[in-house]
């Protein structure tokens, strides 16, 4: 069965990460739809706490399939207040 036309263009970007070497090579398309999944929890959960919360957690999110991440002494994601 084919891929929806964005899956299909999910694992184009995917592959191309890989590729490339900015993108783990163990990441797949599934990952994606559940990072936004779990952005969008963060974004109704902190509406009208702090709206720009999401931020913070995509970022943390990201730099989970970043390959090189783990080796970065500061980290990249500020709160924003």
């Amino acid at each position: 069965m084919p891929l929806p036309s964005r899956a299909r263009q999910a694992a184009q970007i995917i592959e191309r990460g890989k590729a490339a070497g900015v993108v783990r090579p163990d990441c797949e398309t599934q990952d994606f739809g559940l990072l936004q999944t779990m952005v969008s929890a963060v974004m109704e959960a902190s509406a009208e706490v702090e709206p720009d919360l999401w931020r913070r957690y995509f970022t943390i999110a990201l730099q989970g399939y970043d390959p090189w991440a783990h080796r970065s002494s500061r980290s990249r994601c500020r709160r924003s207040r």
